[in-house]
């Protein structure tokens, strides 16, 4: 099985304006999907189809009552064929958490402690199931974000995988997340600093993570991130995280409430 981390060096390496794309996933090739409906799933937040691969043939210049019928039936058809992609390869995604989603996506937040990192670090997961050549069937992508106790705030690319043949149960299913920051891009490590690794599992609704040590070997006892990783114990102090379901608004009420410098 491929591990998110490594997704996310053959993406970043393949094409590296495609981080900015990262929760819009999959490469199952359609091309016969115009742009109102790419437009459309994008802000939805569906993946099941790589864009940035995706030929999109303009349609015809006529208009009228027919041609808006045509072009609803298309957007109809495409809607409902992303989602029986999903449902057929990833079905889980519909799941995660413990409970039924429209569209296969999970949001959340948590805030964890470090000593050996001065103070609480809040983080905010977005994710969406993540297909395509020589990858399985458990991978995620999408965007993340992290807040040190001093308020600065890192935008991060997130990969991941879950248990392999996972169904439609997440509970008890073991997670791991790769989050690296866009904030400076490292072309010849494929990696950008700050970088954590959460691993744990679901405990539905939420996830039951720890930072594997990763906060303890980017950030010092200020708060403070390491000119680099160099010298560094890979397995310093571990911190434990819990992310509840919740948006973006969250994670910035919690940013805020949790700034001490």
């Amino acid at each position: 099985m491929v591990r998110g981390e490594d997704i996310y060096k053959e993406d970043y390496h393949r094409s590296p304006g495609r981080l900015e794309r990262f929760s819009a996933i999959g490469q199952f090739g359609i091309d016969i999907i115009p742009t109102t409906l790419v437009t459309f799933i994008r802000s939805a937040g569906w993946a099941a189809v790589n864009w940035s691969e995706m030929a999109t043939p303009p349609l015809p210049g006529k208009t009228g009552p027919r041609s808006l019928i045509r072009n609803l039936l298309i957007l109809v058809a495409g809607i409902a064929l992303i989602f029986v992609i999903n449902a057929a390869f990833t079905p889980w995604g519909f799941f995660m958490g413990g409970h039924f989603h429209l569209y296969p996506h999970w949001e959340g937040w948590g805030r964890m402690h470090s000593n050996a990192a001065g103070g609480d670090y809040v983080v905010y997961l977005s994710f969406s199931p993540k297909t395509g050549r020589g990858m399985g069937l458990s991978n995620v992508a999408g965007n993340g974000l992290l807040c040190t106790p001093r308020g600065e705030t890192f935008s991060m690319s997130v990969s991941g995988d879950f248990d392999k043949n996972i169904g439609t149960d997440t509970n008890g299913r073991k997670a791991s997340f790769y989050l690296y920051s866009r904030n400076q891009a490292n072309r010849v490590s494929a990696k950008t600093r700050p970088g954590l690794e959460l691993r744990g599992q679901w405990s539905n609704p939420d996830l039951a993570l720890d930072d594997h040590g990763s906060v303890a070997r980017n950030f010092d006892k200020a708060a403070n991130l390491y000119p680099d990783g160099k010298n560094r114990p890979y397995m310093g102090e571990v911190s434990s995280i819990t992310l509840h379901e919740g948006g973006p608004a969250d994670f910035k009420a919690a940013c805020a409430a949790g700034k001490i410098r």
